[in-house]
């Protein structure tokens, strides 16, 4: 990875080749949003945009004849969100900007396209229907799947744009402190820590979501992307300070990925930090000691 974001920072068709390819596609779209990034984070917002303007061709041609829209809206995203990064130098503020980012597209969606919905609701409940039945026939003791509804669909792109926006600025952002500032990013990112006048909103209105009913689960895990996000930090933070071997990590995301109540007790922690900053009491600690 250090060598593709040496290559993108040679030049400007360097930058150019390497995102519009990666624009294009539809599995590989987040390398262009993570190289945007870089650039938009080294070099300001006027090369980072020229650089937006090409990449969206290959984008919007993937929207218009494959209906994906991910990689245009993550390369706006990303875009956005390095500027913020840039300007105010403040993780909180970014995952804020790239969350309300990922809400309104959402919101979008489901305003513009009820018919493009209501036929991707139609194919989803075909599937899992026909996935039931095999379930069925197999005699498993599974549950039965249910269909996701319109809110749930557009409730879950909207997270999956939100999640792969915060992986490109992430990624741009450690490439750029591994080109200009080693070691930067780590000690960046284990600083990552949402003041609570922002933190407490957020989570409050995640729980209003939770408690709406099913529906809204997908946005309440949209909302908490910030608290989300603070808690990896934390942890990674508690890790470094502990003097942890890096199979915690390991251990801390296959929990995350294949637990779901680790999103819960992570958005919990953050919370609690916003308040009590576990950094600090600990590095406090460990000093007196």
């Amino acid at each position: 990875m250090r060598a593709l974001a040496q290559y993108v920072m040679r030049g400007r068709t360097q930058a150019m080749l390497v995102t519009i390819i990666s624009a294009g596609t539809v599995m590989f779209y987040w390398i262009g949003g993570a190289a945007l990034a870089l650039v938009t984070l080294r070099q300001g917002t006027k090369d980072g945009f020229l650089l937006l303007l090409w990449a969206l061709l290959p984008a919007l041609m993937v929207a218009w004849y494959a209906g994906e829209t991910a990689p245009m809206v993550v390369l706006l995203g990303s875009w956005l969100a390095a500027i913020i990064l840039r300007e105010t130098s403040s993780w909180p503020l970014a995952l804020t900007g790239i969350t309300a980012f990922g809400l309104i597209t959402a919101i979008t969606v489901l305003l513009i396209g009820p018919q493009w919905l209501s036929d991707v609701a139609k194919v989803a409940e075909q599937f899992i229907e026909q996935l039931n039945q095999q379930v069925q026939a197999s005699e498993s003791t599974a549950g039965v799947i249910i269909a996701p509804t319109i809110m749930q669909i557009v409730g879950m792109l909207g997270l999956v744009y939100t999640m792969t926006t915060i992986v490109c600025v992430v990624l741009g952002r450690s490439w750029q402190a591994a080109l200009y500032n080693p070691g930067g990013f780590r000690v960046e990112f284990h600083q990552v820590r949402l003041p609570s006048a922002l933190a407490l909103p957020l989570f409050l209105v995640a729980v209003a979501c939770v408690v709406q009913g099913g529906d809204l689960l997908p946005w309440a895990y949209l909302l908490a992307m910030p608290l989300i996000i603070s808690g990896i930090a934390l942890v990674h933070a508690l890790v470094a300070v502990k003097a942890r071997s890096s199979a915690s990590l390991w251990l801390f995301y296959g929990l995350l990925i294949l637990v779901n109540p680790v999103k819960d007790i992570l958005i919990l922690a953050a919370l609690l930090d916003s308040f009590i900053d576990f950094r600090s009491r600990l590095a406090k600690q460990q000093k007196d000691s």
